[in-house]
């Protein structure tokens, strides 16, 4: 096998008799490793003569090591006496020569340094080369002679995709430009933002804000068309920007806004002004504002601020999704058939979620599902009704979208209980499936309809189950329906796992023979004979435990610590649907104060956390008496056996390396608990 065998010239100078042996044992031992190296000590008398001799060996030469010393350092500048050290003056002249013709770009000439010499002795021009001190570095210059990197770049692997997050900046970099109708319009906006900005300064320093208050007002009405609002507008003492219109329905129009406090997007919902002075009307919006805030969920909407009023404006502000919603994505092309069932287990979750803490959606459709990236969220809990609130409903009124409406809420609204919301859901796998609007025959025939459904025929009997027009046929909570779906994709399920494994909520059942935990059985597990209980057994390093399962039916409670908040919302998720009481937490120090508050019953704590890492919180909790009993497991990338041995020093009990499934934490957290 072939190797590189560069050209090498060794400039120096004629120190004393000691200082040209150890240049020329230099020269010698580069040969015998396989470099063309030379130098003047080789040559008797060249008949070009010494200057056209080193001249051209040193545009010859890949590279030229320039041997640094106090002589050669004064001749190379040429201030030496008058005939001394002429060969390195030469030398000096062609390498300055050399390097203004390269653009001073240096990627031949290299100084070394022989034992005794010193860095500061390298020319001038050379100083920002990287140097080689011998004997110390002598490998080193090999391996840059012959082009030999120290580390061997591994191969270029699969690409990761990652979640999508909000941006947040101190500012934004191209900030959001309103839609604005005229530039009468445009001017008001930017001079009442201005206005905004001194009003801000007037109040910190505590000086009069009347004449700018009057200014703001003014500026208001111009940017105002009665009682509709135009985009550049402000509300909230000019917090909100309102950049365009992205939503509009029968009572209210979604705003998207620029948040100035928080220097992200917002979405901002308005009630219509025709209902401003309508109570009932007021009340409903601001309740699903309400009870939406209350659903912490990853799959719902976040409300930010749930009841403003601004004169005769009432709105509440919520996150803004910017993936458009499930109907436009449908309708697109955008959502392929592999991906329907995902999408619809990870509504349903959120949807479970929201029947779990007493309310009902009673309008689930596409339009009111949201899109980030692949992860759905659902949202319009505006006509929610919730199961402890009682009068809240206007039963005259046919609630929610027609064709997506069950039909016991299309006689009487107060029958819009979890049943209904199975049978839109429901409907809305039909949609996505169907890829188009669904006509009116699917409501009229909905079992024709879905015969047609290019699906498995055990999801279209799932479909069936949850569209039944008798609500008491009809399967009787969202995760029975989705328990349904799931099972319906027989042996293709692993592969829909594949594709929704950073949503899905639910594992595949076993094939034992016998029975499955019960989707419906929520927070909740079957008590566990004391005659036969059920043991786990886990390998951790070189240790064994043996732990009984926990006889009760109390919930497992886990705190789950982890700085990425895709990854937290992933676990978390899967583990609430598992059975487990989830808390939440982004750092070291938040862990702490939910552990000492809480009392969990086991943590999954990531190591690498600001504020304080995963090391250093576990050891504080092993040192405080009413936490140190608690299992704290690790899941970590780090892969090194030092950062395991660390874990298992500050009193981790086991390490899960990401990337993991979801199905790895809890196989691990029933082990230790």
């Amino acid at each position: 096998m072939s190797h590189y065998s560069p050209k090498v010239f060794i400039s120096y100078s004629h120190d004393s008799s000691a200082h040209k042996d150890r240049v020329l044992e230099l020269c010698d031992r580069l040969r015998s490793h396989g470099i063309q190296a030379q130098i003047d000590q080789y040559e008797v008398f060249p008949p070009e003569g010494w200057p056209r001799w080193c001249a051209a060996r040193v545009r010859e030469a890949d590279f030229v090591l320039v041997v640094c010393s106090e002589v050669y350092e004064r001749r190379f500048r040429g201030s030496e006496e008058p005939g001394k050290g002429l060969g390195a003056n030469w030398e000096g002249y062609i390498v300055t020569q050399e390097l203004y013709e390269a653009g001073i770009r240096n990627t031949k000439f290299i100084p070394v340094i022989l034992p005794g010499g010193s860095a500061g002795r390298i020319p001038d021009v050379l100083r920002g080369a990287t140097h080689y001190e011998l004997e110390e570095e002598y490998w080193s210059l090999y391996r840059h002679l012959t082009g030999q990197p120290s580390t061997t770049a591994p191969p270029i692997g699969a690409f990761v995709p990652l979640a999508r997050q909000v941006r947040r900046t101190s500012d934004f970099l191209c900030t959001p430009t309103p839609a604005f109708e005229d530039d009468r319009r445009r001017i008001a906006s930017e001079e009442l933002e201005k206005a905004y900005v001194v009003l801000e300064a007037y109040i910190a320093c505590g000086s009069d804000t009347q004449a700018i208050r009057a200014e703001i007002l003014q500026l208001r009405k111009e940017l105002r068309d009665g009682n509709r609002l135009l985009p550049g507008a402000f509300l909230s003492d000019g917090r909100f920007k309102l950049i365009d219109v992205v939503g509009r329905g029968g009572f209210s129009t979604v705003w998207k806004a620029l948040d100035r406090k928080r220097r992200e997007l917002v979405a901002v919902k308005v009630l219509h002004g025709q209902y401003s002075d309508d109570r009932s009307r007021r009340e409903r919006f601001f309740r699903g504002a309400r009870k939406m805030a209350e659903l912490h969920h990853p799959g719902i909407v976040r409300v930010i601020e749930e009841h403003l009023e601004e004169g005769d404006i009432h709105y509440f502000v919520m996150e803004y999704v910017g993936g458009g919603d499930l109907r436009q994505a449908v309708l697109s092309g955008r959502v392929s058939q592999e991906r329907v069932i995902p999408l619809i287990l990870r509504v349903g979750r959120a949807l479970a979620f929201a029947h779990d803490k007493g309310v009902t959606h009673r309008d689930v459709k596409p339009a009111n599902i949201l899109l980030d990236g692949d992860f759905p969220k659902l949202t319009d809990f505006d006509l929610v009704r919730a199961f402890d609130t009682t009068g809240g409903t206007r039963t005259q009124d046919h609630l929610g979208t027609f064709i997506y409406t069950a039909p016991e809420v299309l006689e009487n609204a107060k029958d819009a209980g979890a049943g209904a919301d199975v049978y839109s859901l429901a409907m809305t796998a039909v949609f996505a499936f169907h890829g188009k609007d669904l006509a009116l025959e699917a409501w009229r025939r909905p079992e024709t309809f879905v015969d047609n459904l290019p699906c498995l025929a055990a999801i279209r009997e799932a479909l069936r189950q949850g569209i039944t027009e008798n609500a008491d046929q009809r399967l009787d909570s969202v995760r029975t329906f989705c328990q349904a779906l799931f099972r319906g994709l027989g042996d293709v399920g692993t592969d829909v796992a594949r594709i929704a494994w950073d949503g899905l909520w639910f594992e595949p059942a076993e094939e034992t023979g016998g029975t499955t935990d019960s989707l419906d059985s929520k927070s909740t597990r079957q008590e566990t004979s004391s005659s036969e209980p059920s043991l786990a057994s886990g390998e951790v390093g070189d240790n064994r435990c043996t732990v009984s399962a926990r006889k009760s039916i109390v919930p497992i409670r886990v705190l789950v610590v982890d700085d990425v908040d895709h990854g937290r919302e992933i676990f978390s998720e899967f583990l609430e649907f598992r059975g487990f009481q989830v808390e939440t937490a982004s750092d070291g120090l938040e862990a702490l104060e939910k552990a000492f508050a809480h009392i969990p019953d086991v943590i999954l704590m990531d190591l690498s956390l600001p504020r304080l890492d995963g090391w250093e919180a576990t050891r504080r909790l092993k040192q405080n008496e009413r936490t140190k009993h608690i299992p704290v497991i690790a899941v970590t990338a780090h892969a090194l056996a030092s950062a395991h041995e660390r874990a298992r020093e500050v009193g981790c009990v086991e390490i899960v390396t990401k990337p993991c499934v979801p199905k790895d934490l809890e196989n691990a957290i029933r082990r230790w608990t």
